[in-house]
């Protein structure tokens, strides 16, 4: 090989190589009928979160769009932001009412994610939309935070809704509780979307205040920030290879 031939060759693979220290992110949002039961089609709390999202993804970072129903379903992997705004918009428009007041199969969902953000590129992260009310999963919750820590995946959290109060129970089983477990020992945040007045929540600007932490420091050395930095990935581990939620 001429020294021509394996200059171009080095730089075809400089530029087309990922950046390591770029965000790769999965984005899931729960559109459970327990979360919000208004139409998709009309209402655009999750549309503004996905802006949220879009907003603050910079060159080089990539994501995907999970939306869960009764089942997860995930667009590509590692699309740039306009791709990216792109598919959620569209899948945003696909659940049926039928779909949506089914079971909940968060923990199915949240493992396949992390077997998915695995193969991706960059710092992985996932921030889900959620009350954590799952239902009807194969998986276990217990399963998750291995998972992820194995991949050296965060898991962030914004926490829709109130205590679940089951009959009979004292005091009422609130989902936050494990919600914020699972964010606390994967590197991420976990931020409550609970206000008094519902006319004051505000997803997206969870989600927003989350990108933004994410994002700290981008431009001046270290893109991410400190605290919220994943634990490394275990030497000889990998993450869950499970796709049981297509």
């Amino acid at each position: 090989m001429t020294r021509l031939a394996a200059c171009v060759l080095a730089c075809v693979v400089v530029t087309t190589t990922p950046e390591v220290d770029s965000l790769a992110l999965l984005l899931v949002v729960d559109v459970s009928a327990s979360v919000n039961h208004s139409r998709l089609s009309t209402d655009y709390t999750f549309r503004d979160v996905v802006d949220a999202v879009t907003s603050r993804l910079l060159p080089g970072d990539t994501a995907g769009f999970v939306i869960m129903t009764n089942r997860a379903h995930f667009s590509d992997l590692n699309l740039a932001a306009p791709m990216f705004k792109t598919a959620a918009y569209g899948m945003l428009q696909a659940p049926t009412d039928r779909e949506r007041f089914g079971p909940s199969p968060l923990w199915d969902t949240l493992l396949d994610a992390v077997g998915r953000v695995a193969t991706m590129t960059g710092r992985r992260a996932i921030i889900a939309v959620t009350d954590g009310k799952s239902t009807g999963n194969v998986h276990a919750s217990g399963e998750i935070i291995p998972a992820a820590k194995a991949a050296g995946v965060a898991i962030h959290m914004v926490i829709q809704n109130n205590q679940l109060a089951l009959i009979g129970q004292t005091p009422p089983l609130d989902p936050a509780n494990l919600l914020q477990t699972i964010a606390r020992e994967t590197g991420g945040l976990a931020l409550p979307d609970r206000p008094r007045l519902p006319r004051d929540k505000s997803e997206a600007t969870r989600v927003a205040t989350i990108m933004e932490a994410l994002q700290a420091g981008a431009k001046g050395g270290s893109r991410t920030h400190k605290a919220l930095r994943p634990p490394a990935p275990k030497a000889g581990a990998s993450a869950s290879s499970a796709t049981f939620a297509r």
